[in-house]
């Protein structure tokens, strides 16, 4: 079975294991996951059981990653998951445990999807 991916607008959340989480890592105290080109804020819903937390490396020439841990307050016998809002798309909720990868406890990578055109150089998608 393929890891379900999802996605809002050029953003990628993607289900990762804990372990896959990187040890040395910086809480982001925002609810902004991330602004436009045109304006728009992807963001997580205000009161959403969750934080968002970036990788430090050590090494400068590594790029750092982005993730967003779903807390998962409980909501009746279910663990609750996290709304992601925008302007401009519909709400988009990352549950608290993806049932396409065994193990997972609510972490997600966050990715900025690029689309790469042969002639010009990577830009971001724009929808």
């Amino acid at each position: 079975m393929a890891i379900r991916v999802y996605r809002q607008g050029d953003c990628l959340f993607i289900p990762v294991l804990r372990s896959e989480v990187p040890q040395e890592t910086r809480l982001i105290k925002s609810r902004l996951i991330r602004r436009g080109e045109h304006g728009g804020r992807h963001e997580i819903e205000p009161g959403a059981p969750s934080q968002q937390i970036e990788s430090v490396p050590k090494d400068t020439t590594v790029p750092r990653r982005r993730f967003l841990q779903v807390l998962g307050g409980a909501v009746g016998a279910a663990l609750a998951g996290v709304g992601i809002v925008h302007g401009e798309h519909n709400r988009l909720e990352l549950p608290a445990q993806e049932p396409t990868l065994p193990g997972h406890e609510g972490d997600y990578e966050i990715r900025v999807q690029r689309e790469l055109d042969s002639k010009n150089a990577p830009r971001f998608v724009g929808d």
